[in-house]
């Protein structure tokens, strides 16, 4: 494996979070000082797809999750039921939740933001912001939402993630950046805060990414949406890291050019799933080609490419490592023996 580092050196500005270098003055964007370059991964895998779900078994595109031994179909638009539950064969055992925004109402902004909690579910609702824990069991049981705790978060937060009872972390899209807050409910006030980048006119087209945060609530992983690249970041001490795929990562300032790298990311306790889709703007989510997963550890080191022939835009895999599930565009799901 060939691999190229940069060393930002100097110019780098240090805050306790992450700092990309300004996308207003360069077209290069670094993620921080330790970034890296893997122009040709040598371990990749080709899966083979078993069709576990068809289009006519959902009702329409949502996006799929794994909890426990179960995988969650999370659909606002869905008017029968938010939160369709199949066992990993792809029988459905269940569903619960309606739209709206009573307590246990979800609307089209309803994310599942973490896998790990055994059994529950926290869901980041950008429109109602609020990050709402759901207690998976009960809602099955009853076929009605059961809702166990509810964290309020502030309007346009992108993702959220539950620490503990007292602290949320959560990521809030500015006028001109993305911040980072770490929150204490009980003082109802951030403790800590952090601008994530420097600057810049379109944070959203320029900065969006696609997080997940480790069950030690401890580290952070982004995989970026227009920038090919993948973001590490270790809450505490600040330590961060990112890597690209195949070339520098390079910000193409004529949208009309722009390119959707990464559209999905997904986890266990010790492994990565990035979903690369490296298409153009215009063609992205529209015109079918084979797929790539970047598999990566918690400590931003590349693993494996994994390649798919089926055109997916979201993942989701099992918490043993196991399996992984593909959402295709016309509402099948696929199963991944990995």
């Amino acid at each position: 494996m060939q691999k190229l580092k940069y060393n930002v050196g100097k110019s780098f500005v240090y805050v306790s979070m992450i700092v990309l270098l300004g996308c207003t003055d360069t077209e290069t964007n670094y993620f921080c000082e330790n970034y890296e370059v893997i122009e040709r991964p040598e371990s990749t895998k080709k899966l083979t797809a078993e069709q576990i779900l068809s289009g006519d078994s959902l009702l329409d595109v949502g996006r799929i999750f794994c909890i426990d031994d179960k995988l969650l179909d999370v659909n606002a638009k869905n008017k029968n039921a938010v939160f369709t539950v199949y066992d990993t064969h792809g029988m459905c055992v269940g569903s619960f939740g309606k739209t709206g925004r009573a307590r246990n109402e979800f609307t089209g902004g309803a994310v599942v933001t973490q896998q790990f909690e055994n059994g529950t579910l926290w869901i980041n609702d950008v429109n109602k912001a609020t990050l709402t824990k759901v207690n998976l069991k009960a809602s099955l049981d009853s076929s009605t939402c059961v809702v166990d705790k509810e964290m309020v978060t502030a309007g346009r937060v992108v993702n959220a993630f539950y620490v503990n009872d007292s602290t949320i972390l959560y990521e809030q899209e500015t006028m001109d950046n993305y911040r980072i807050y770490v929150y204490n409910t009980l003082q109802g006030k951030a403790i800590e805060q952090y601008d994530l980048y420097t600057p810049c006119r379109d944070a959203f087209g320029v900065y969006y990414s696609y997080m997940l945060l480790h069950p030690n609530k401890d580290k952070l992983v982004a995989v970026m949406s227009t920038l090919n690249q993948v973001n590490f970041l270790t809450v505490k001490d600040g330590k961060r890291k990112a890597v690209s795929l195949y070339e520098e990562s390079v910000l193409e300032k004529d949208y009309g050019k722009q390119k959707q790298y990464y559209c999905d990311v997904t986890a266990t306790a010790d492994r990565i799933y990035a979903l690369y889709m490296n298409q153009s703007k215009e063609e992205s989510f529209d015109k079918p080609k084979p797929m790539e997963i970047h598999v990566f550890d918690w400590d931003g080191n590349f693993k494996e490419r994994l390649l798919v022939s089926e055109y997916i835009f979201n993942i989701a895999v099992n918490e043993q490592g196991k399996y992984l599930y593909g959402l295709n565009l016309d509402n099948n799901v696929y199963k991944y023996k990995l």
